[in-house]
């Protein structure tokens, strides 16, 4: 579930379902008029990583930008928590930006930009199989 006024820029700081608590803490932008990144807890647990937004949960999955370094420099790649376990998977190769989108047709919709410009996609059945 996502709020459809968020982006990577401004978004909710606190979500939840019946079965979900999701906080980011410590929020700062990685460049000036940027995406935001901070620390995230689930349910209390704080998980490893610096997460940018907005996150998107889904059942007992959480689909969040991840940062990662790169050899020169840094980026997004989509990360999947797991909430039962809390184990971090990342997918896709690194890009400048996430801009996660609702979930459609078992498809999970992303943008690189802010803009929106060009939509891209994984299929979340992919993503759990791996």
């Amino acid at each position: 579930m996502m709020n459809k006024y968020e982006d990577p820029i401004q978004f909710n700081l606190q979500k939840s379902t019946r079965v979900i608590e999701l906080t980011y803490l410590k929020l700062t932008e990685i460049c000036q008029g940027g995406p935001e990144i901070g620390h995230l807890t689930i349910n209390g647990v704080k998980i490893s990583g610096l997460f940018g937004g907005p996150a998107i949960i889904d059942g007992y999955y959480v689909y969040i930008p991840l940062l990662v370094n790169k050899v020169i420099g840094r980026g997004f790649k989509l990360a999947v928590i797991d909430t039962s376990t809390f184990e971090v998977r990342k997918f896709g190769r690194t890009k400048s930006l996430i801009f996660l989108d609702p979930i459609e047709n078992n498809k999970l919709f992303f943008f690189e930009n802010i803009d929106k410009a060009v939509e891209r996609c994984f299929e979340l059945q992919k993503l759990h199989s791996i």
